[in-house]
């Protein structure tokens, strides 16, 4: 939970400067965070990715790869991949291995973000051959890092432990921060997904310095909040809140992106979850959880970030469950739903049925609540083998999430 991808899982931020600076001040793919899970994305053989993908041809190179970096901050990886696959193309026609090299890379962050790791493995595969070719090192540290991201997911984690730490390695040889930063912040969700969460705190805490020695505050805030997950898991539940503010304030400074909104719902469970364990001073907490949701549903909508939207919203609702404020919580819960079937996000979707189950069981209405659990399994149901990959969470069986709402759907 989680769920990429990634500063961004990708860039979310790098269609303001040079290629150069774009490449290394961006995050590797793969970086969502743990609490929220994975985004899945499907799009069926043969259909565009959307109705604003561009017609072939009709524009140049970079004006597409721009056209992408937009759309990737806005959270739309469908037509990312449009614009960055023409200018691939069409730069590939040229002969300009650099900025092809570069938009694979873009490509690759992508299809993590989608879900896709198949395909961006493919590509990265590619551009690692052509950082080879042009002797481009601090490149060659990027991919690395990527590759061993990807295999994170796609295993063995002795592929991805290699991958990584030959990455980080030929970065810190070349005193490239921004690089290092991103690849200990996925160092960090590797020994994560093993459950060696101190060895996690001290690489997402490695990761946080680096960012902020290159001046990467979107690296910084993910890498913080990252380690605020870790050290609750450790039960350093002072240290995870001291951290989590620290990543607040990081985040307060960044331009809206679908990768913002993401740090921000991540804070908020955060806060939401260590609250019960610091007695007195967490009681706080709860009213600083909705007030940073809020924010974070105000960024995806100027974003158009619908399936943004759904979470912060959906778990709006679960503060509101959490009071007790069942009528209140439902009407949000309703709301999310929406957001998720717009979105097409069955990963979301599921959760927001589910959890209008419950609310709906609460108030005594058996027969919709069972009809809302319905929706809720078969939502689950459609996406049983992509859960099985899903990004920087432990792994589990496909048990884990369904269990609990087969359960409450039988009872």
């Amino acid at each position: 939970m989680s769920k990429t991808n990634a500063a961004d899982p990708g860039t979310v931020r790098t269609g303001r400067s040079s290629p150069a600076v774009r490449l290394f001040h961006c995050c590797l793919a793969g970086v969502l965070l743990f609490l929220i899970g994975c985004t899945i994305h499907k799009v069926e053989p043969g259909q565009e990715p959307s109705r604003s993908a561009p017609s072939p041809a009709s524009l140049s190179p970079q004006a597409y790869k721009e056209r992408g970096y937009d759309f990737f901050k806005k959270g739309r990886f469908p037509d990312a991949i449009s614009n960055w696959a023409e200018a691939s193309r069409l730069y590939e026609n040229e002969g300009n291995l650099e900025e092809q090299c570069e938009l694979l890379i873009k490509l690759s962050q992508a299809y993590e973000g989608m879900g896709e790791y198949t395909k961006a493995l493919e590509g990265l595969d590619r551009a690692l051959l052509l950082t080879e070719t042009l002797g481009n090192r601090d490149r060659t540290a990027l991919v690395l890092g990527s590759i061993g991201n990807v295999y994170i997911v796609l295993g063995p984690e002795e592929q991805a432990y290699r991958y990584l730490n030959d990455g980080l390695n030929m970065a810190r040889d070349l005193g490239n921060a921004a690089v290092s930063a991103a690849i200990l912040n996925n160092l960090g969700n590797l020994f994560a997904t093993q459950r060696k969460y101190a060895k996690a705190i001290s690489a997402y805490a490695d990761s946080a310095t680096a960012a902020k020695a290159a001046g990467n505050r979107e690296m910084s805030a993910i890498a913080l909040t990252n380690e605020a997950t870790a050290l609750v898991h450790e039960a350093r539940y002072k240290e995870a809140k001291d951290t989590l503010d620290r990543a607040l304030q990081e985040t307060a400074l960044l331009a809206p992106s679908h990768y913002k909104a993401y740090t921000l719902i991540n804070i908020a469970l955060g806060f939401r979850s260590i609250g019960p364990h610091l007695g007195e001073s967490g009681k706080e907490l709860s009213g600083l959880s909705w007030k940073t949701l809020e924010e974070a549903a105000s960024v995806c909508a100027s974003t158009s970030d619908y399936r943004g939207i759904s979470y912060a919203l959906g778990y709006l609702g679960r503060l509101r469950e959490d009071e007790r404020r069942y009528e209140d919580a439902l009407q949000i819960t309703e709301r999310a739903i929406f957001a998720a079937e717009r979105a097409d996000a069955p990963e979301s979707l599921y959760q927001w049925e589910w959890q209008k189950g419950r609310l709906l069981a609460s108030a005594g209405k058996t027969d919709e609540a069972i009809s809302a659990y319905r929706r809720a399994s078969s939502a689950l149901e459609s996406i049983r083998q992509e859960m099985s990959n899903c990004y920087g969470r432990p792994r589990s069986s496909f048990r884990e999430p369904a269990g609990p709402l087969y359960m409450e759907y039988v009872d």
